[in-house]
This record gives structure tokens, sequence and C-alpha cells, in this order.
């Protein structure tokens, strides 16, 4: 795909991964078992949501609902896992970060596919005895906007998450058409219209022959609408009003959005990362390093939740937060820390040496510069660090 601009792929994979959280119905009975399941799945802990979707499968064998969320659970472990979750894994001009990885063990997308399948083969069970149940048209449609998820953000295919992510909206704007208030629904059709509207205007003006159009505004509006009146789609609303703000550098919009999720899920750590990141954006370099320095402290002491966060991850973050704050003394007793930490990866303190190095060269302390770029190029790290330690060993950097 030669063709496509690294910003017009961008909003692609925005618009498919967007449009298609994992927001799926809830069935009527076990109320408290599905509760308790999304409650999990929302604050990260995937293998208790997991355990309690499976429990409401047994329930309820033929509810397409129940298979959907499975799927959720599934999906959102296999992306967590390769570290694409995260705020940052949308900013870019590719889906994920230097730290994310590709790989997905063969047994576990097979099981989310065939998870799939069966809610879709559930739904299409019921539609064939009415065609316009709603529930069953909503269901099928977050099974497909599921498998565009996937594919998107765990497979990188594009053309598979694009035929997945064109019936899901499809199917979505059936159900719209039967019920205009079925507000879960409109989500989709919200995020399509921002995401068209914010790819360049010559491509605009092409699909545009072809009766495509988008709107921002009509699009974040249509969002906010099912964040204030989605029935289960609200908390998947508001998490997506958190990156199109950012994307519109209405940060202080989404840092409200944000207090008021990680209030509501305290477990989940990428809610507060995320706010670290946009006080970054706002140059609050103080709250930045404040919000980092308390996540290593609910690391530290074990905090439910935060025990699956990589110390020398929040440490990297840290340290460049201290150095955005013109803390150089911290910054470089961070990154210092980061080298000494047995938990960190070869990547990590790559990372850290790299950037001590141009903090040294910065300093006029050529000597101890160099000594962080020799270090690197034993480390298992990626090739563009080594790139650039062997770039700036033969000139300082910012010379």
């Amino acid at each position: 795909m030669g063709w496509m601009s690294s910003r017009l792929r961008r909003f692609v994979l925005l618009s498919v991964f967007l449009s298609f959280l994992p927001h799926v119905l809830p069935a009527e009975g076990s109320e408290q078992l599905y509760r308790r399941g999304i409650e999990a799945l929302y604050n990260l802990d995937f293998e208790t949501a997991e355990k309690d979707f499976r429990e409401l499968i047994k329930i309820e064998p033929q509810n397409p609902n129940r298979w959907n969320q499975l799927a959720s659970a599934l999906w959102s472990k296999i992306a967590a896992k390769q570290e694409k979750l995260n705020l940052e894994s949308f900013s870019g001009a590719s889906i994920g970060t230097d730290d994310s990885s590709d790989l997905v063990d063969p047994r576990e997308e097979k099981e989310l596919r065939d998870t799939l399948n069966a809610a879709i083969s559930k739904a299409d069970a019921i539609l064939a005895a009415n065609p316009k149940d709603v529930s069953a048209l909503y269901a099928k449609g977050a099974s497909k906007a599921l498998l565009a998820a996937f594919e998107a953000v765990v497979k990188r295919s594009l053309l598979a998450a694009h035929s997945n992510a064109r019936t899901a909206r499809t199917l979505h704007s059936q159900v719209l058409e039967l019920d205009p208030d079925f507000k879960d629904a409109a989500l989709s059709i919200g995020v399509y219209d921002y995401a068209i509207a914010s790819i360049p205007s010559w491509v605009r003006l092409v699909i545009g022959m072809f009766g495509v159009h988008g709107d921002k505004d009509a699009g974040i509006s249509m969002i906010a609408d099912a964040a204030k009146n989605g029935a289960t789609v609200s908390t998947d609303a508001k998490i997506l009003l958190v990156v199109m703000y950012n994307r519109e550098k209405q940060y202080n919009e989404s840092l409200a959005l944000l207090s008021e999720l990680h209030a509501r899920y305290p477990r989940n750590y990428l809610l507060e990362l995320s706010k670290a990141s946009v006080y970054s954006r706002l140059h609050d370099y103080n709250n930045a390093v404040n919000t980092y320095s308390a996540v290593l402290k609910k690391i530290e002491s074990g905090e439910k939740g935060y025990e699956h966060v990589q110390a020398p991850k929040i440490l990297l973050l840290l340290a460049k937060a201290h150095l955005d704050n013109s803390a150089v003394a911290e910054a470089i007793m961070t990154y210092e820390r980061l080298t000494l930490d047995g938990r960190a990866t070869d990547q990590d303190r790559a990372n850290a040496r790299l950037w001590l190095g141009k903090i040294y060269d910065i300093m006029k302390e050529r000597t101890k510069a160099l000594v962080q770029y020799d270090a690197i190029p034993s480390l298992n790290c990626s090739p563009r660090i080594k790139q650039e330690a062997q770039k700036y060993k033969k000139k300082p950097f910012l010379s």
C-alpha cells in the first residue's frame, strides 16, 4: 500500500480502531455477573472478565451478545500483550510504538475468531426469524467491528479490517433506521464522520464523488451524545472523545474525561498514564512528573491493577518529563536508575543511554556522552536506537 500517505494511513487505522472499541449489548438476566465482567474489563483485569463472560455463555449459549462480550475480553488481552492499548499507540503514522509487538499466539487468535464466528452465527439465527431484530443486528455489527479492530490493531491488515468495518457500519446504520434512539449504534457512525472529515482534502474530493462525506463537528457531537445517553457504550465513547480531543488539541476537555474515567476505573493504569501524557502536551510538566511518580509508587507498593505495569517503562517517561521540565539533574538520575534496574529490558536501557548521551552532549561533556553511545551496540535493542548512537558517536547531538 505504498500509495497511501502516512497521514492518510494514520486516519484509516484510527477510524477502524476507534469506531469499534469492544462495545457490546448486555442481555437481560445474569446482570450482576455481566456488570462484574465489564467492571473487570475496563480495569484491565482480562482474566476475571474472561471468566465471567464464559459463565454467561454457559447460562445463555444462544445469545450473541454473550459471545461478543467474551470476544471483547480476548481481543483486549491480545492487544494489551502487544502494548497497543495506550494513547500513544494511536498518535503516530501507524498503530503502536517502539515498544509494541506484532506477535500473537495462534491459539489465542483462533479462539478469538471462533468466538466471533459463534456470535455471528447466533445473531444470524435470530435474524433468520426476524430480519428487523435490532438487538441481533447490533450484535452482528459489533462482531464485525471487533474483527475489524483485531485485523487493524493486532494483525495490521488494513484491507481485512476495512471489509469488516464497512459491514459493521452498514449493520449499525440499519439499526438506526429501525430505531433512531438506539444511541449505541450511532457511536460508530459518529467516529466514521469524524475520520472521513480528517483525511487529506484530495482524498475527500475523490471519495466524495462516490457519496462518501464526513463532518468533524457532527461526528464529535454524535460521540458526545453516545457518551451521555448510550446504554452500553458510554465509557467507550468517552475514551474515543479523549483521543479526538487530543487530536483537536482540546487538552483540558481530554483531562476532564480522563479524570472521570480513572475515578470510575481506578485499576486502569492506562488512564492515569494518559493523563500524564496530556499534561506534557499542555507543557504542564510538574503535573506530568507528579503523575508518573504516583504511578511508580503504586507499582512499588503492589497496588491492585498496577502489578502489571513495567516500572522501567515509567522511569523512561518520568525522566523525559523531568527533562522537559528543565530538571536536568533529576532526568540524569532517573535515566541512570533505569540502567541499573534489573527489571529493565535491553530496549529500555538503550533508550536511557541514548538520552544520557544526548544530555551529556548538550552539556558539552563529550567523554561521558561517548561512554553512553558505546554501550548501546551490545544491547538487544531496535535498529533505530543503534543507528542514532552511531550517528552521535560521529557527530555530537545538536552540534
